[in-house]
């Protein structure tokens, strides 16, 4: 069951950056042929991009934690014994997972108050917290990477400390 349901979030994962990718390239594709070829720039499809961009970002974060893909630097740490490595792994997860659940919380109130007062986009009217809303959600995916208990188990286990 678990890795059923990590195998399903993963792939819905990976499917849902790669149609917000494409859609961005499709998206820039079709201003700068309306810029350079017809003489005329959509403003409207730049609003677009930065919001998908947004998307992207935030549903980015859980996939390269996934991946063990964000950068980190452990010149320190690696001189460390086994046992230090492990606390010192313990400690960066438990930071990282306080850090996401903050974000999630404030992305949360953000998404909630742009809900409540209509908020939307400058030129397309497109409600801001359809975006916001990826906030909580990208950051809790990432909390849900540390504590999933086969990455867990292997970075302690391994005594490896990757950010």
């Amino acid at each position: 069951m678990r890795d059923g349901l990590r195998r399903l979030i993963g792939r819905l994962e990976d499917d849902g950056l790669a149609a917000v990718l494409m859609t961005i390239v499709a998206l820039n594709a079709t201003n700068v042929f309306c810029r350079y070829v017809l003489g005329r720039s959509i403003g409207q499809l730049f609003e677009l991009m930065v919001l998908l961009s947004m998307a992207l970002y935030w549903l980015g974060i859980g996939y390269a934690q996934r991946r063990n893909g964000h950068l980190g630097m452990d010149m320190l740490v690696a001189r460390l014994g086994p046992g230090a490595r492990r606390w010192t792994e313990l400690a960066r997860c438990g930071v990282s997972i306080a850090f996401l659940l903050a974000v999630a919380y404030s992305g949360g109130r953000l998404a909630a108050s742009q809900f409540q007062s209509g908020a939307v986009s400058g030129s397309l009217d497109l409600k801001l917290w359809w975006f916001s809303v990826l906030i909580p959600a990208g950051a809790l995916i990432m909390a849900w990477r540390f504590l999933w208990p086969g990455q867990v188990h292997r970075t302690l286990s391994s005594g490896d400390s990757q950010a």
